[in-house]
């Protein structure tokens, strides 16, 4: 799992929404340090976030996720096969060549 994704609109900071009951952008959607997962704005993301990455969450960014450049899908695949993750780095070729990232 990325430690980024990208959404259409920023959702509502659950905590801000159940604890204050007010409405502030979430940046982040991760675990919790009570384990529990939530949409969270910065300041609840710094005091309640658990971190980025795989188990722990997301940075939320409004928009299309750029197309990644060739260097980037070379080392994804390169990345992909030392793995042994044949699924992957055929995801990360795409449609093209497997030729053209060996």
């Amino acid at each position: 799992m990325s430690t980024e994704t990208y959404v259409s609109k920023l959702p509502d900071c659950d905590i801000c929404k159940y604890e204050q009951d007010r409405k502030t952008e979430a940046h982040y959607d991760g675990k919790t340090v009570s384990g529990q997962w939530a949409a969270m704005c910065d300041p609840h993301f710094a005091t309640r976030g658990t971190g980025l990455g795989t188990g722990k969450g997301q940075r939320l960014i409004v928009g299309e996720r750029p197309e990644p450049t060739t260097a980037e899908r070379i080392a994804a695949v390169h990345a992909a096969l030392e793995a042994g993750d044949f699924d992957a780095a055929e995801e990360a070729m795409g449609d093209g060549d497997p030729a053209e990232y060996l």
